[in-house]
């Protein structure tokens, strides 16, 4: 990067922090800017400029960013503050996330799920306008490959890798409720905004409670929506010793194909495809089948 481009992207007072280091030690009072930047264009040389950038570009900077909102309407004013600390290196972020495959889809359920604006554009510029406290988030699931108390950073790549991977899915929706069943981790719906694929995620050793709690919430989804076609379960810390077997002894799974078979009444057959993987890291590994 260039010296002055790389002064450009500083705020003022950054700029007079490195300008004092340098030796201006009395900073005029109509200083701007500007006279910032050309001061320290005679006196940085390339290694401090890369010692600089280190420091104050690459390295995450944490901040306090304090909105004040005041809104008016109808006479009343309404006022909300909000302070949230957020560690973020824009550039940095960007063009590394711009190298990985993030679906718009589950971009648009992580501004879901922190109330922010939907994701805008392609590219670019569809990180480009992602606000500090997404980009963030977005940048500690995908690249940093953070965990979160509640299990979402997990669902997230879970949900990531099932829509890269399974092209029929129109619309995904992460703790989607229904009916007489409950929640489902991550739900996958087809073009006609039925259930096509659901999936299990856990961020802890899987027990056989939560492989028989998988398979009754398929077959209860699966008798409300005859549209859902395949199965999966991730874990990102493994699975109790037998869990696996436990699936795949059941008599109506085929152990080699993985293929349920679900009968309903005398003459009706279905037919479910279970998938079972471990995550470590950025990859996805098959258990099951």
């Amino acid at each position: 990067m260039p010296k002055t481009d790389f002064l450009l992207e500083l705020d003022k007072k950054t700029l007079r922090d490195i300008a004092q280091k340098e030796g201006l030690k009395t900073v005029p009072k109509n200083y701007d800017k500007e006279d910032f930047v050309k001061f320290l264009e005679g006196v940085l040389t390339t290694e401090k400029i890369k010692r600089y950038r280190e420091e104050y570009y690459e390295r995450e900077t944490e901040r306090d960013i304090h909105i004040h909102e005041k809104v008016k309407e109808k006479g009343f004013k309404t006022e909300r503050e909000e302070v949230t600390k957020i560690s973020v290196n824009r550039h940095e972020a960007i063009v590394n996330l711009q190298k990985e495959r993030i679906s718009k889809k589950v971009l648009e359920e992580i501004a879901n799920y922190l109330h922010e604006p939907l994701p805008t554009g392609s590219g670019v510029r569809l990180y480009d306008n992602l606000n500090d406290r997404m980009l963030n988030v977005v940048k500690e699931i995908f690249l940093d490959n953070k965990e979160d108390k509640t299990g979402r950073y997990f669902e997230f790549r879970c949900a990531n890798w099932l829509d890269l991977n399974e092209k029929r899915i129109s619309r995904i929706e992460l703790r989607h409720k229904f009916p007489r069943i409950g929640e489902i981790d991550i739900v996958g719906f087809n073009e006609y905004d039925d259930p096509l694929i659901m999936a299990e995620c856990k961020d802890r050793p899987v027990s056989f409670e939560d492989i028989d709690k998988w398979m009754a919430n398929l077959n209860k989804l699966h008798d409300e929506f005859q549209s859902l076609a395949k199965a999966y379960f991730f874990s990102s810390k493994g699975y109790t010793q037998g869990v696996v077997d436990r699936v795949k002894n059941n008599p109506y799974v085929d152990p080699y194909t993985g293929i349920l078979e679900i009968k309903r009444g005398i003459l009706y057959k279905y037919y479910v495809s279970l998938r079972i993987y471990d995550n470590r890291g950025d990859k996805f590994l098959k258990q099951f089948p």
